[in-house]
């Protein structure tokens, strides 16, 4: 396992979390500011534990804004785990990991951007999210953290070898 995978996953499984705490509180945009935040940071991070080089500033922090308007959309249109909010975030979050794989690779944003390696990672993360919110709604809400981080975990460990 690369160092620092570590790091960034729990930064990404942090910023989730608190976003959806301050949500819940009806502080909604301070819940959205540390989302966002948080995943400017795991990109930074992330990028620095798979890539090391010169961090593309802009592309970094454009799929930081775009994955955390997934996020919230996400969270606006899910209801009772339906199967579209799922599907909604899979295919979203599969279109950003391509163009992500695209910034880490310094390619254009929209260079080939089916990629199907991509597909695996991205479902287990959407999976992940939806058992989380399961968890959640049946106030077990330690268990769906866990499951989130642990979701996430995977993911990027299957991302980083891919």
């Amino acid at each position: 396992m690369k160092k620092g995978l570590i790091l960034f996953t729990a930064v990404e499984a942090a910023a989730l979390l608190g976003w959806f705490f301050l949500v819940g509180s009806n502080s909604l945009v301070a819940g959205v500011a540390i989302l966002l935040a948080g995943l400017v940071l795991e990109h930074f991070l992330a990028y620095r534990t798979l890539v090391g080089k010169n961090f593309p500033i802009i592309g970094l922090s454009i799929i930081s804004a775009s994955e955390a308007v997934i996020w919230v959309v996400w969270l606006l249109i899910t209801k009772d785990h339906s199967l579209p909010s799922l599907l909604f975030l899979a295919l979203t979050m599969f279109l950003q990991h391509s163009i992500e794989r695209n910034v880490f690779r310094g390619n254009g944003f929209f260079d080939n951007l089916i990629k199907l390696e991509v597909a695996g990672f991205t479902l287990i993360e959407a999976l992940a999210a939806g058992a989380w919110l399961k968890f959640v709604e049946q106030d077990m809400g330690i268990a769906g953290a866990t499951i989130l981080a642990i979701g996430l975990l995977v993911e990027h460990i299957v991302q980083s070898k891919t």
